[in-house]
């Protein structure tokens, strides 16, 4: 392993301990405060969560629309979620490539799953580390792990900074099925 490449792994390392990620003895230090800091995020989270689903499916919709530009065939869509979201939570995909540190603008998308997942939506975002990897190999297959973990740990805290709840949010690492074979030969018969 390249010193470029351990010098960057470091870095990750110590990131994900300052956000509570790692098992850095250091993070051991001040339990009795990160106790007091989880019991208080758990308590907002609980009485984000009691609120969210008090929502009516109308106030859901809203949330879902808010901020959109264009909803397109909207009568037709909103007749399609009222009757989804009667069954079951509408299922939100998004993705994004761990080529690099995720900057301000990752707010913006961010905003918007925030508004899914307060509308009780089920949110599953892929992390594409193998995209990551083949885009011009901006991200070594060395760093592969430590990036999908500091994404993670990234996300998951731009969106409680949101005051969402997260308990609907799911993460998928795309080199978890895209080496499958049977997913090759879907994608090669699919060409």
């Amino acid at each position: 392993m390249t010193s470029n490449i351990r010098t960057k792994l470091n870095t990750l390392e110590k990131i994900m301990v300052e956000l509570g990620c790692g098992d850095d003895d250091d993070t051991k230090i001040n339990t009795n405060n990160k106790n007091n800091n989880k019991n208080k995020q758990n308590n907002k989270q609980n009485y984000i969560n009691t609120q969210c689903s008090k929502l009516t499916i109308d106030e859901r919709i809203n949330l879902i629309k808010r901020n959109l530009q264009e909803v397109m065939n909207e009568d037709k869509a909103i007749v399609e979620m009222k009757k989804i979201m009667k069954k079951r939570p509408l299922k939100i995909y998004w993705g994004t490539a761990t080529t690099g540190a995720p900057h301000i603008a990752y707010f913006v998308p961010f905003s918007k799953l925030g508004d899914f997942l307060l509308a009780g939506c089920e949110v599953v975002i892929l992390l594409a580390d193998v995209h990551a990897f083949l885009d011009a190999q901006k991200t070594p297959w060395e760093l592969l792990d430590a990036r999908v973990e500091y994404y993670k740990a990234i996300i998951t805290a731009m969106l409680r900074s949101l005051g969402v709840p997260i308990e609907r949010l799911k993460f998928v690492r795309g080199s978890d099925f895209q080496f499958d074979k049977n997913y090759t030969l879907d994608v090669s018969f699919n060409c």
